[in-house]
């Protein structure tokens, strides 16, 4: 038993056992029916990451889980059926004292996420990854979103119904990739913003099984040229 102290892996329906529940720092949810009551039960004030796969979830008691979990950087979501994205209120529902640690969120191929939710992403003052891959409600609203979030670095929208208005992206200081391989950027004329980036940070994009073989080849030696000529920025 004393190896739960830290971890703990749940592939049944009830919660970690309540002796160990104040020490964990991750638990992992997997095809796991967390209805009523699941987080209700958990008090978890040292919890630093907490996985969720392949799931059923009722949101209301975890918002609440989430707005008690102050020590929170890292969270998965992925393929949980009845997750709409409410429960994000509670990163924007804090005191300035409890605001949100959160650095590493995911929520993939949820087929119910509502992507209005992201905006309660914007008090998450130490977000520097999003990815929302393969979640089919995700549309070119999102890159709005993400311009708020002040830290973000990294965004995943692969296999998302993204196709262009990457123009938000340019607000963020602190870019260094973005994924759109799987999406509706099938011409370098989309994804011309990207090139226009004026961060001072290198960047990354990826954009296979978008653009043909040929077209990825073409926009990765404009965006080394862009990269080269923002380090010989730097460098004056």
């Amino acid at each position: 038993m004393g190896s739960f102290k830290r971890d703990f892996d749940v592939s049944f329906r009830c919660p970690p056992v309540t002796g160990y529940r104040t020490r964990l720092r991750s638990i992992t949810f997997a095809k796991c029916s967390l209805e009523s009551g699941a987080f209700a039960q958990l008090k978890c004030p040292r919890l630093e990451t907490l996985s969720i796969y392949h799931s059923f979830l009722k949101e209301k008691e975890f918002r609440d889980f989430i707005a008690s979990s102050t020590a929170l950087l890292h969270l998965f979501v992925v393929n949980v059926d009845g997750f709409r994205g409410d429960s994000l209120r509670g990163f924007s529902s804090r005191s300035n004292e409890n605001e949100s640690k959160l650095e590493f969120l995911q929520i993939s191929s949820c087929m119910d996420f509502n992507e209005e939710n992201l905006q309660h992403l914007v008090e998450c003052k130490h977000l520097e990854t999003l990815i929302l891959a393969e979640t089919r409600t995700i549309t070119n609203r999102v890159f709005e979103y993400a311009s708020r979030i002040e830290c973000l670095a990294s965004l995943g929208v692969d296999g998302t119904n993204v196709s262009d208005g990457l123009q938000p992206l340019l607000k963020l200081a602190n870019l260094r990739n973005v994924s759109l391989s799987k999406t509706g950027f099938d011409t370098i004329e989309k994804l011309k913003p990207l090139l226009e980036y004026r961060g001072r940070k290198q960047l990354s994009v990826s954009c296979h099984n978008s653009l043909s073989p040929e077209e990825v080849e073409l926009f990765e030696e404009k965006l080394n040229e862009r990269n080269r000529r923002m380090r010989v920025r730097q460098k004056n």
